[in-house]
């Protein structure tokens, strides 16, 4: 995902293909975003976009 607005996006898409949700979108502490779906099979992801640091690393949670 390139951005929380991306990660929202591709929720919603799922949930119109027949995901179920989980767990709402929230923006996590540290500035990430994040939802939890399940698929027909049950199975459980989650949706997210991390913050990205000025070189391109993983900022750390919390």
């Amino acid at each position: 995902m390139d951005s929380a607005t991306e990660a929202d996006t591709a929720r919603t898409a799922a949930l119109a293909a027949g995901a179920a949700p989980i767990a709402p979108p929230v923006t996590r502490p540290g500035g990430g975003r994040s939802a939890y779906i399940a698929g027909p099979e049950a199975n459980r992801w989650e949706i997210a976009w991390p913050p990205v640091g000025a070189r391109g690393a993983l900022m750390p949670f919390g």
